[in-house]
């Protein structure tokens, strides 16, 4: 109870962190830092597979006690320094933040102008959140965009990831295809952090919930022949971890066998351009675009909301789809996977706005239906 508490809190509080630190031109890339050190955590865990869960517990608690430690030689962020009227310790910060010879009067500057909007406005609270359009809009697309990214299918395909190795013909134990796939999760991510600021986060976003559209209904396809494939649902009541994916396989036989396993690659192919899409896109955006979108005086209580969003969904995922794949069919769960996703990408076209390189006050006025003012903007 107590690491999913601080779990929730910490993928919170390390993007509103980062952004309040990131100069404009950075903070994408920076944000998707969380995500990229949770993929290599994981990794670490799945390289770590056959170790004892005692021993590798024990040299998990290293991790967050050094994190601990440094942040107590990590500054305030400039943002917060300033909302409580300590400009020289603001100063400080944000000299030490950019480097000693960097110029930071104007940057300070706009950052004092933004708290001073902010507490002209006020607190905000929940009732302001769902009647005020620059507060509902981006809090909106928030949520949408944290349901995606559960309804992706990323937990359900994981759990699947084992037969899917097997059925391409492959003979490497799960320990090692955990290990595969937590690598191109990493790959994935780190390759995020240098784009994410050349194509911003709305193409990313795309490119990703549309491959991960192909990929899911590459999986289901290759699904929906296992389901009517009789030789291969009597061959796998054999294997017992296979015992809820066999309770919904058709009887009828319309594939042979032949035919599934000349198709073994497809599951395999997809698996990995799911992986990659996923981690490029839809695994760290969705946590840059809580902090980015909401303004300062309502980001507080917005962004909780949308995480507890996020992982209210992601445990209606695991809790009740696998029951349902058990009723349906895995296959038509995959389709199911598949038509959120094309239905996303649709979304984020038409309504997801870009923030790459905007300051707080232009991204508040794509939701306000002010111009934008340039000349407000940190020069590179």
């Amino acid at each position: 109870i107590l690491t999913g508490f601080s779990g929730g809190a910490f993928v919170l509080a390390a993007p509103s962190y980062t952004a309040e630190i990131a100069e404009a031109k950075y903070r994408g890339a920076l944000g998707v830092l969380m995500q990229l050190m949770m993929c290599f955590g994981i990794l670490f865990i799945n390289v770590n597979c056959n170790t004892d869960w005692k021993l590798l517990s024990g040299i998990c608690l290293a991790f967050p006690a050094l994190l601990a430690l440094w942040m107590f030689f990590m500054p305030r962020s400039p943002v917060f320094l300033v909302s409580k009227g300590n400009m020289e310790e603001a100063r400080k910060s944000l000299q030490f933040l950019r480097g000693k010879k960097a110029h930071i009067d104007g940057e300070l500057a706009m950052i004092q102008e933004d708290v001073r909007r902010s507490k002209n406005i006020g607190t905000v609270g929940p009732i302001q959140l769902f009647t005020k359009s620059e507060y509902l809009k981006p809090m909106g697309i928030s949520l949408v965009l944290m349901s995606l990214q559960q309804l992706s299918g990323i937990n359900y395909v994981l759990s699947y990831s084992t037969l899917i190795f097997k059925s391409s013909g492959s003979d490497i134990d799960s320990c090692l295809s955990a290990m595969l796939v937590g690598g191109i999760q990493v790959a994935g991510t780190f390759f995020t952090t240098l784009i994410i600021e050349k194509f911003g986060r709305k193409v990313l976003l795309v490119i990703s919930d549309f491959f991960i559209c192909v990929s899911m209904l590459g999986v289901a396809v290759f699904f929906k022949m296992y389901e009517d494939c009789a030789e291969c649902k009597f061959e796998a009541t054999t294997n017992s971890s296979l015992d809820a994916f066999n309770s919904s396989a058709a009887t009828m036989g319309f594939v042979s066998k032949a035919t599934v396993d000349s198709f073994g690659w497809l599951p395999l192919v997809s698996l990995m351009v799911f992986i990659l899409a996923f981690a490029i896109g839809f695994g760290p955006i969705p946590w840059v675009l809580n902090v980015e979108l909401m303004p300062p005086e309502a980001r507080g209580i917005a962004a909780s909301i949308c995480t507890s969003f996020n992982w209210i969904i992601s445990y209606i995922v695991a809790k009740f789809i696998p029951t349902l794949g058990e009723e349906i069919g895995a296959s038509s769960c995959y389709f199911i996977f598949a038509g959120i996703a094309l239905v996303g990408t649709v979304f984020i076209i038409l309504v997801v706005p870009e923030t790459k390189g905007k300051s707080e006050d232009d991204i508040r006025n794509l939701f306000s239906g002010k111009p934008s003012q340039d000349v407000k903007k940190v020069p590179a």
